[in-house]
């Protein structure tokens, strides 16, 4: 379980955290999957989540939960600009790239990820301090029950001043 030693380390720390559960049953990282919001700033966290990957020859998931009201085509363009994006400055063959739809984007990624039944390693990231202490401040461990059984990897760092879209997908996640 995540609990509040977990949360103040994610929270405080000046670099990327990998929170474990105990009851991890994973003993090996063969799936990564990183969730997206198609933030410039994302390319700098794939490109180390990169590095990462390569250690264990896992492959690399990028995902984006969009909304139904959000039409499918516009999406999936959306996507392609993004995939395009990463792959001019990330080179890694094991990566690939998927646009979910749903209505609630933590429920739909709850979904995905009891369909896909092999992610080793969820990873996200967040970009403001207030945010950090509103994701993993009292209520983590309620917040998390989602992912008890999947570790998660948290970047956080400063917004670039392209990356205009607030992270209300990383919060709506947790919370």
């Amino acid at each position: 379980v995540f609990g509040t030693n977990s949360s103040n380390v994610i929270a405080k720390a000046p670099c990327p955290v990998i929170a474990i559960p105990e009851d991890n049953p994973h003993s090996n990282i063969k799936t990564i999957t990183y969730l997206t919001n198609y933030l410039d700033s994302d390319i700098a966290c794939l490109q180390n989540l990169v590095d990462i990957a390569k250690i264990f020859n896992a492959k690399i998931q990028v995902v984006h939960v969009a909304s139904y009201e959000e039409d499918s085509d516009k999406a999936k363009v959306n996507m392609d600009a993004f995939r395009a994006k990463v792959q001019g400055h990330v080179n890694y063959e094991k990566i690939n790239f998927k646009t979910l739809l749903g209505h609630d984007i933590e429920q739909r990624l709850e979904e995905y990820m009891l369909e896909e039944n092999s992610i080793d390693l969820l990873v996200m990231s967040a970009h403001h301090r207030s945010l950090m202490y509103r994701l993993f401040g009292k209520s983590v461990t309620k917040a998390m029950t989602l992912y008890l059984k999947t570790p998660l990897m948290v970047y956080h760092h400063n917004q670039n001043n392209i990356d205009n879209t607030p992270d209300y997908v990383v919060e709506k996640i947790i919370l």
